[in-house]
């Protein structure tokens, strides 16, 4: 495959958008990742082959992060993270990971302290798996929310979801 069917787009928001023959992947962009791009070029690897290697790395991160955040929602056990690109991180409590209209993965959670884009830093919210970084799984744990509706999220497919007292 040529140089010329991949498009590479760095925006303001410092997002690649990398195009592969049919599949478009949101790649978050790190140092680290702008570090690797110069030691691909200064060793000559061909483009192809370093966002090659780019896209594998992300598919298993997000395998990842299903895997974490589905135990965590089993366990009913609190996450701390940070969320799209923010300094400070927020703790949430995650009720249902499930896939949208559009194919994006999608955690529901209630929001119990932290930093908060809209200024409400408790409450209910919802999540794009690829813009959550530096997860971690707490000790504590929670009780689901009486206010908690599943069919809320419009999921085309739930991933896991937390289980219900009937």
């Amino acid at each position: 495959m040529s140089i010329k069917n991949y498009i590479l787009k760095i925006t303001e928001f410092s997002v690649f958008l990398v195009w592969m023959v049919r599949d478009i992947v949101y790649l978050p962009v790190s140092l680290e990742f702008v570090i690797e791009v110069g030691k691909a070029k200064e060793e000559n690897e061909s483009l192809e082959n370093f966002l090659r290697k780019v896209v594998e790395n992300y598919k298993r991160r997000k395998e990842y992060l299903k895997d974490k955040l589905c135990d965590a929602i089993m366990e009913k056990r609190q996450l701390r993270f940070r969320y799209d690109f923010q300094e400070n991180s927020r703790i949430v409590e995650p009720h249902i990971l499930g896939v949208d209209y559009n194919g994006n993965i999608k955690l529901g959670a209630y929001q119990i302290e932290g930093y908060s884009k809209s200024g409400v830093p408790e409450g209910w919210k919802i999540f794009f798996l690829d813009k959550i970084e530096c997860l971690e799984v707490l000790d504590k744990t929670f009780e689901v929310r009486e206010d908690y509706n599943p069919s809320g999220y419009n999921f085309v497919r739930d991933i896991c979801e937390v289980e219900m007292l009937k």
